[in-house]
Order: structure tokens, then C-alpha cells, then sequence
């Protein structure tokens, strides 16, 4: 993962699951953690949104074992950014990756719309206007 805040915050919310599976405090939370599977799609932003669903619960479970430690790369601000943007991309997913139907005629469509949602967040941040640059790489119409 790359060594950036966001990276930094997966990484660690990997190893937050992990000690509340081991440790046998997942089951006692309203709603389980959920680990991530290199191998599935989604995973991380499955693995962000169930740490996000009881992060009240997490943060109130590790006080009392002495072990805030494992929150403190983890934002909920920053949190719930992450996995607004990641569900876009399971949104999408779910939209083309249907059994029994077919939906490749759909690839494209969630591909613009993807796309120019991407453009219009990279507009309102003045960091990531590279990412307009790059992206028209797709050539996606940019508006």
C-alpha cells in the first residue's frame, strides 16, 4: 500500500480488525468487522464501512482495554471520505457484475459516469488537477 495517510489508514484498520477478531471483541459489536480479501473486489471499502458502522462501539472497546493505539491513524473524517469515493467504485461494480444478465452493454455508462465524477471532485481540489490530465488518457469526454 502506498505510504500516504489514506494507505496509512487501511494498513491500520487491517491490523484493528485483525486484533478485534483475535481478541474475540468482534463478536460483541452490534454489527462484525469485516477483514479485507485481496482476491475481492470491494474488500477494502467493505472492510472501511463495517469499521465505520461501529466506530463509536470500536473506540469505546479499545478504551477500555487500554488500546486506543489502534485508532490513531484512523480519522473518522477521513473514514467516511474514503469510503464515500470507495463506493462509487462498488456501486459500479455491483451495476455490471450481475448473474444471469446481460449488462456488458453497461460497462461504458458507469465508465463516463465514474469518470466525470472523478473530473468534477479533481476540480474542486486544486492538488488534483494532474488527475485531469491523466484521466483524459481514457478519452472520456471531460464534461
Amino acid at each position: 500500500m502506498e505510504n500516504t495517510s489514506v494507505g496509512n489508514m487501511i494498513e491500520d484498520s487491517k491490523v484493528l480488525v485483525r486484533f478485534f477478531k483475535k481478541s474475540g471483541m468482534n463478536n460483541e459489536l452490534s454489527n462484525t468487522l469485516k477483514q479485507e480479501v485481496p482476491t475481492r473486489f470491494n474488500s477494502i471499502y467493505t472492510m472501511l464501512a463495517s469499521l465505520d458502522d461501529v466506530y463509536d462501539e470500536i473506540t469505546a472497546k479499545l478504551t477500555a482495554v487500554d488500546s486506543l493505539n489502534y485508532l490513531s491513524n484512523i480519522r473518522r473524517k477521513t473514514l467516511q471520505a474514503v469510503c464515500e469515493e470507495l463506493k462509487r467504485f462498488s456501486d459500479a461494480t455491483q451495476t455490471v457484475a450481475v448473474e444471469k444478465e446481460g449488462t456488458l452493454h453497461l460497462v461504458l455508462p458507469v465508465l463516463y459516469e465514474l469518470h466525470a465524477k472523478l473530473l468534477k471532485q479533481a476540480d474542486n481540489i486544486p492538488e488534483t488537477v494532474s488527475v485531469r490530465s491523466r484521466s483524459c488518457a481514457l478519452n472520456c469526454p471531460s464534461h
